[in-house]
């Protein structure tokens, strides 16, 4: 029965909530479109809703959700490493810069 709630969650979330938002979105900006441009928005809008609505039909009953946030995850922990690697090696003095001295012009030799 939890199992069931967690995919009916994870079901609205990944799917119907993308269209809840696009069409609060739509309706407040439709207020602030110069009226020239108001039927173009309304047909781009119009395509963006209809594909929402296209995955919400082609729901087969199984969300994606925990293998996005597992690869978001995954990739988030990636480029933590890659920082601290670079961190460490800048602490090391591997990837020492020049010094204030160059930037300016001067010379960094005593």
């Amino acid at each position: 029965m939890i199992e069931n709630a967690q995919t009916s969650i994870e079901s609205w979330v990944e799917k119907y909530l993308p269209l809840k938002m696009h069409t609060l979105i739509t309706q407040q900006l439709e207020d602030v479109i110069h009226p020239k441009k108001i039927e173009d928005f309304r047909t781009i809008s119009k395509l963006m809703a209809e594909t929402l609505r296209k995955d919400i039909f082609d729901d087969v009953g199984y969300s994606r959700l925990k293998n996005k946030t597992l690869d978001l995850i995954t990739e988030m922990r990636l480029e933590n490493g890659l920082l601290n690697e670079e961190k460490t090696a800048a602490r090391a003095g591997l990837n020492k810069g020049p010094s204030y001295k160059n930037l300016k012009g001067g010379n960094d030799q005593k």
